[in-house]
């Protein structure tokens, strides 16, 4: 999966429109560094409390909104990005392999397909939610479930090819 991460955003076209640009980026950072915000994510529009989310929402249906992952101080992509990326991926195969080394009763298909359902949970779970709850753009949403499903498939190719030898 580390692999195919890197394949994915550096060698591979899934990501070339993940993230739009726009010529008014620097004026947009300027404002947004200028007002000085806290890092983190901003729904805009929003509201100070949920009392009056609910009137904001309704006041602003039509209307421009934005969501917005704002850093301070963007990070250097260094070591310790690729060492947690690394971990991270550990943790989902190991996960990915409990279960089939639980399960190993199965054909080939079968295992394939229980690794399978962890971009299923994924992409239903994660990036699905986020298109319909929080308007995210579909080609932000379609090039990561591209990515998931082809990363989980080629994983799931070569555990379940793995994990079934006798």
């Amino acid at each position: 999966m580390y692999v195919w991460s890197f394949l994915a955003w550096e060698v591979l076209p899934i990501h070339a429109n993940t993230y739009m640009y726009t010529p008014a980026q620097d004026a947009i950072l300027k404002v947004l560094s200028e007002s000085n915000p806290e890092s983190g994510t901003y729904g805009m529009p929003s509201a100070a409390s949920k009392e009056e989310m609910m009137k904001v929402h309704k006041d602003n249906v039509g209307k421009p909104g934005a969501a917005i992952f704002y850093v301070k101080e963007q990070p250097a992509m260094g070591a310790s990005m690729h060492v947690w990326g690394f971990i991270f991926n550990f943790i989902m195969i190991f996960a990915a392999c409990t279960l089939l080394i639980n399960n190993m009763g199965g054909s080939f298909f079968s295992r394939w397909w229980m690794v399978m359902m962890f971009a299923v949970v994924i992409i239903f779970g994660v990036y699905m939610m986020e298109w319909n709850w929080m308007g995210y753009s579909w080609n932000y949403t379609r090039d990561f479930l591209l990515d998931t499903a082809l990363g989980w498939g080629i994983c799931g190719l070569w555990l379940a090819w793995y994990l079934g030898r006798k």
